[in-house]
């Protein structure tokens, strides 16, 4: 005789809180049996005794109340805490005590509970992100690099002029770019008077002669590109030594060169205003 093969179940923690329900429920039915026959036998011995004992069997629904099963073949009900009531489970929420009604991210975390570039000021009152690791923000998160108080372009940690005028021409250190306006000036104001024939500082005089040592290279207006010239020379001559320098050059005050402008002159005053301009440049 061939013995049929069985299946055997895996035993799951539901399964045995089933066998126990059935198993307590038929215990449950037996006793009630038992008492009812007992009650019988009572009445035939005695009709005087009357039994007034009843046993209620215990609710199916009470048993599984008991064990903790919902009687429909499905999993436990877990309940879940969200102690802030962000909508994010205690177990995952990073920020406890989020404000009512702040939005939260994935972790459970509003922009005021967050300093995402670790300035010190959260997200919800940070107008600058990203601020660099190496560099203190102010209260609204900003740091010198990225501010520009004074809007010209240059941000503040580079402005060496925070102060400038709205609408202003600035170089790259924010300060005005009065190249431009130097050379137009110097163009039309000053290389005449330095190219003069009479008076004016050219190649054959008020400095030497020309490649001199420390002297000026200066064209006089029959050179071709001589402005252009004269200005490159002298500006060069301003930056390498001073103004003044120059000055004394060309009013004879240094001992050499001889006198073209008098320092009470109007051509001297003009020349005077551009060179202290072009040394007080950036």
């Amino acid at each position: 005789m061939v013995t049929p093969s069985r299946t055997l179940i895996p035993m799951t923690p539901q399964l045995f809180r089933q066998g126990l329900v059935s198993i307590f429920v038929a215990a449950l039915s037996l006793l009630s049996v038992i008492s009812v026959a007992g009650v019988h036998a009572s009445e035939s011995k005695s009709e005087s005794v009357v039994s007034t004992q009843s046993t209620t069997p215990i609710a199916p629904e009470i048993m599984f109340f008991i064990l903790k099963g919902n009687g429909d073949g499905g999993e436990d009900t877990v309940q879940i805490t969200d102690t802030d009531a962000d909508g994010v489970a205690n177990a995952d929420d990073l920020c406890a005590n989020t404000p009512a009604g702040a939005a939260v991210n994935a972790q459970g975390c509003a922009d005021s509970q967050i300093d995402d570039d670790g300035d010190s000021v959260t997200n919800d009152l940070d107008q600058c992100p990203s601020t660099p690791s190496d560099e203190t923000a102010d209260a609204v998160g900003c740091s010198a690099s990225q501010l520009d108080s004074d809007d010209d372009g240059v941000s503040d940690d580079l402005d060496q002029c925070p102060n400038s005028s709205p609408g202003v021409v600035v170089d790259d250190s924010g300060c005005e770019d009065t190249s431009g306006s130097l050379q137009d000036d110097y163009t039309q104001n000053v290389n005449p008077l330095i190219a003069d024939f009479q008076r004016g500082c050219t190649s054959s005089g008020c400095h030497g002669r020309v490649g001199a040592p420390g002297g000026l290279s200066l064209y006089g207006a029959s050179v071709t590109g001589s402005p252009q010239q004269n200005y490159d020379s002298m500006v060069s001559y301003i930056d390498r030594s001073s103004a003044s320098r120059l000055l004394g050059k060309l009013s004879g005050t240094l001992g050499h060169g001889g006198v073209r402008y008098g320092t009470q002159t109007s051509g001297y005053q003009v020349i005077k205003t551009w060179a202290e301009a072009v040394e007080a440049r950036p």
